[in-house]
């Protein structure tokens, strides 16, 4: 019986071995490929204490979880997370590499990049947390060089916390192909943000010549959305405040309120809600004041906190806007036509943004850039609603006309036949 006993010990003991270097071996990436997305076998470990340091984690097993989805992201949480993989570099000379994490919110971010023999040969520390100038590389988005040794297995550790939410989208680029991808990703956004520029500047020029009210809060809803987004994308960190660490932390929640508020004052004098339905104007009133102390709020109250509270908000506000739409379609607004349509859009792309935010549904490419595409349809169809808008009171104006001249038509010749009787 001993000697069965330790027989099956040393069966488990291969068994287990075997296992863990089928593990390890799937944590390896080949730095060959010039886009090397990191997301699929990555391993996961929280430090609930937000306090270890990497010589202290625990070595690999059930603590580490191997994440298998492209973007990792774990929501809004006061833990630090550690990510590792296995970068091997199998070409005969060294290689220079990019290590992208494409989320510009996160506040600490630390990169350590330990070789075959346990030693660190390169570490970055930096985070929205940290002036923009102390990046290794200028960018909106957080870019680490990375320098591989020919016939090298290196051990990439990635460590992130933040009070916004924790999504890491990692990938390790050959320097000129992250140069070609990112140039025709800068210029797609380049060409968002201006379309929304020169829909700001045609309505306004609308609004100087017409003075309707409607125009103006349009314009100044428009401009409180892109600056949100900006800050969303690392626009504004980077080229607006790039020393304005603390705003920084502030900006997304405080723009976010500041477009809901006026997202719902345009809402209000676009739809006539206060003839078409009092009810809905007064709730609408209701949630422009609870955006005002939001605002406010965004400025003193931890950052974490707001955000959620927003983010929950932002979905009872676009479900508001979209009902009051429908209600003053249905009342005989007819102006509310295209304006529904607009908001179901970003409606539906907000939603997803924010359930993917909040953790429900997985980060993708989609529920990253889900809110530009929305914003974008949005923006179009609501300055087409306004065109609407104008036209259908022009056709009223000349059909009140018409109908006058016909009165007066009708009353002359009353008058004439009672001068002939």
């Amino acid at each position: 019986m001993q000697g069965l006993r330790g027989i099956r010990f040393w069966v488990a003991f291969c068994l287990l071995a075997l296992l863990h270097g089928a593990a390890a071996a799937a944590l390896a990436h080949d730095s060959a490929d010039p886009r090397l997305r990191l997301g699929h076998g990555l391993q996961v470990f929280e430090d609930k204490s937000a306090q270890l340091d990497w010589q202290h984690l625990p070595s690999a097993g059930a603590q580490w979880q191997t994440i298998d989805r492209e973007i990792p992201h774990f929501g809004y949480s006061n833990s630090a997370f550690w990510l590792q993989a296995v970068v091997r570099n199998n070409a005969p000379s060294a290689a220079d590499r990019l290590l992208e994490i494409a989320y510009p919110l996160l506040d600490d971010i630390t990169v350590l990049l330990v070789n075959s023999g346990g030693q660190v040969v390169q570490h970055y520390h930096t985070g929205d947390g940290a002036p923009f100038r102390d990046r290794v590389v200028q960018h909106r988005l957080f870019l680490f060089p990375l320098s591989l040794q020919p016939g090298q297995d290196y051990r990439l550790l990635v460590r992130v916390e933040s009070t916004s939410g924790l999504q890491v989208p990692l990938t390790l680029w050959e320097p000129r192909a992250f140069l070609d991808h990112d140039t025709d990703r800068q210029a797609a956004l380049g060409f968002f943000y201006g379309a929304l520029l020169v829909m700001v500047f045609y309505n306004l020029f609308i609004w100087l010549s017409i003075r309707e009210k409607s125009y103006l809060y349009y314009v100044i809803f428009v401009l409180f959305f892109s600056t949100l987004l900006a800050s969303l994308d690392g626009f504004t960190y980077q080229y607006l405040w790039p020393d304005a660490v603390w705003w920084n932390g502030r900006s997304v929640v405080v723009t976010l309120c500041l477009a809901l508020g006026m997202s719902m004052v345009f809402s209000q004098h676009f739809l006539h809600t206060e003839r078409y339905n009092p009810l809905m104007n007064r709730l609408l009133s209701v949630y422009v004041v609870v955006m005002a102390l939001m605002t406010l709020g965004g400025l003193v109250f931890p950052y974490r906190i707001m955000i959620v509270i927003t983010l929950v908000l932002s979905m009872g506000v676009s479900l508001t806007i979209i009902t009051t739409g429908i209600l003053n379609w249905r009342a005989g607004n007819r102006a509310a036509r295209f304006y529904v349509l607009a908001w179901a859009c970003l409606a539906f792309m907000v939603v997803l943004y924010d359930l993917s935010q909040l953790g429900f549904i997985p980060k993708s490419s989609l529920t990253n850039i889900g809110i530009q595409i929305g914003e974008f349809c949005e923006v179009l169809l609501l300055s087409f609603a306004l065109a609407d808008r104008i036209n259908i009171a022009r056709q009223e104006r000349m059909d009140a006309q018409d109908k006058a001249l016909a009165e007066e038509r009708r009353a002359n010749a009353e008058r004439e036949e009672h001068l002939r009787t």
